[in-house]
């Protein structure tokens, strides 16, 4: 009889251990009713807010299983290291600690387009180069689909849509999609063999559709920027799992970049409209919910052309190789913004007139001819921008110092089919080299290229590729670049 009442005895105590939730998982933020700001991440644990975990603020809760107690870091291993606007990497990987070490934001805030290159340059990654292609003529928008596979471009011309942009791979995944709108109240995102039409608001005018992990959770998240017939103007961030959306009165909504300001381990952007762009900074709310606080605002100096875009791109680039990323404004001017806490409505560095000359200037140079076009790229040493003047029909390479000079030299863009216009630029490593290249596209949209394997010094252009639009020539084409393994 004691022996028996011992065995029921173990057996209650065991089966009261099992009632213990040593690992809960969740389906929903709801799940998580501890703590404060209680999360359901995509593990399927619960995370709350805890200031002391310097990199997210959020702290595994208990019965996580191992995760217990730990901070949350929401870093993964990019699918595709070539594609940007995916979380944040881990240290642990091969390419994420040789890319974090030159740029420690692609580790803590996220993998955004500086990473790729740099991934480019240090991995051991060979994509294609897949180039998005917005290109406006009056009041018409052409769309191509230009790709480049290691030896030789094709384009697509894709009809029935308005903008078109290059968004991360799904999560898991490793093939980055297409997104664009079809008719006022459709997103239409794509793959190889995939298509999902996502329902939007027909009252607001789209512009720009790009990849951000904005709260840091590793879910399918999207940035769109819109205006409104009441000329407002905001960035409505979507939860592509959920169809879940919350907007932000920015002031701003148009070229929109993902980069990183002030290092606090999320992800901030930069955006404008005519003349003004602002940084949009990744702030925490009295809920300790993620908002965009567009109040770091500058401006364009000098006069924009009729019906020219006075903002052409936002850039996010470490120019002077000091392992944080600066915003570079291409537009009525080229205008560098540095990074950090340093970071404020004023450039560092400002360049314009024709030909370009650091501002101001000692021979007040006329800045009404300037509308810049341009990329940085960057180097061990710092960067180069390759900046072309739609208006002087001109095109330069510029090594910025970090003294508030900058070294300039005219490059030639050799005549012939097309134009010498300059109308985009963009840098992606087409050879698989490991060495940065540029790509230029011109106002007929011809494409020319610098690769490094044909001329090193990345002074010599050469005519690559007509696409043969329907329209003799663009007066604003916008690009947006992604590629896969």
């Amino acid at each position: 009889m004691i022996r028996t009442l011992a065995t029921v005895a173990a057996l209650a105590a065991s089966l009261f251990v099992a009632c213990i939730h040593d690992s809960y998982e969740c389906e929903q933020d709801s799940d998580c009713d501890v703590g404060v700001a209680g999360r359901c991440e995509v593990d399927h644990r619960c995370t709350q807010y805890d200031a002391s975990c310097t990199l997210t603020q959020r702290r595994y809760t208990e019965h996580s299983g191992g995760e217990s107690q730990v901070c949350y870091l929401g870093q993964v291993t990019p699918p595709n290291a070539c594609a940007a606007g995916q979380p944040p990497a881990s240290p642990t990987d091969a390419c994420g600690a040789k890319v974090c070490a030159a740029l420690p934001t692609c580790c803590s805030a996220g993998w955004g387009e500086s990473c790729v290159l740099e991934a480019q340059r240090s991995c051991d990654v060979t994509c294609d180069t897949r180039i998005a292609i917005s290109a406006v003529h009056g009041s018409t928008t052409e769309l191509w689909d230009l790709r480049y596979d290691g030896t030789s471009f094709a384009a697509t011309a894709l009809t029935g849509r308005t903008q078109v942009d290059w968004i991360a791979p799904a999560p898991g995944t490793s093939e980055p999609r297409l997104a664009s709108f079809a008719g006022s109240d459709t997103l239409v995102i794509e793959t190889s063999n995939d298509e999902v039409n996502v329902t939007v608001d027909p009252t607001l005018a789209y512009h720009d559709v790009s990849s951000v992990d904005l709260d840091r959770d590793q879910r399918d998240t999207i940035a769109l920027e819109w205006q409104n017939a009441a000329a407002n103007e905001q960035v409505e961030v979507m939860k592509l799992d959920t169809l879940t959306t919350r907007s932000f009165d920015t002031g701003v909504a148009f070229r929109g970049a993902w980069g990183d300001y002030d290092q606090d381990g999320y992800p901030d952007g930069a955006s404008g409209t005519g003349a003004k762009y602002s940084v949009l900074v990744n702030v925490e709310d009295d809920a300790h919910d993620r908002s965009l606080d567009a109040s770091i605002t500058s401006s364009f100096n000098g006069s924009a052309k009729a019906g020219i875009t006075s903002l052409r791109s936002l850039v996010w680039r470490d120019v002077d190789a000091d392992t944080v990323l600066d915003l570079v404004a291409f537009g009525n001017s080229i205008r560098f913004h540095e990074g950090g806490t340093l970071l404020d409505d004023t450039p560092y560095l400002s360049i314009d007139c024709e030909p370009p000359e650091v501002l101001p200037g000692s021979d007040g140079c006329d800045m009404s001819l300037g509308n810049w076009v341009g990329t940085v790229v960057p180097t061990a040493t710092g960067s180069i921008v390759y900046a072309g003047n739609t208006e002087a029909r001109t095109f330069y390479r510029i090594v910025p110092d970090d003294d508030g000079t900058a070294d300039i030299a005219p490059l030639a863009i050799p005549e012939g089919a097309g134009s010498a216009v300059a109308q985009a630029v963009l840098a992606r490593d087409l050879d698989g080299d490991h060495v940065l290249d540029v790509v230029v596209i011109d106002s007929t949209l011809g494409v020319w290229v610098s690769l490094s394997s044909v001329d090193p010094t990345g002074t010599v252009f050469t005519y690559a590729h007509p696409i043969a639009p329907v329209n003799p020539s663009f007066s604003q084409v916008y690009v947006s670049v992604s590629v896969a393994p």
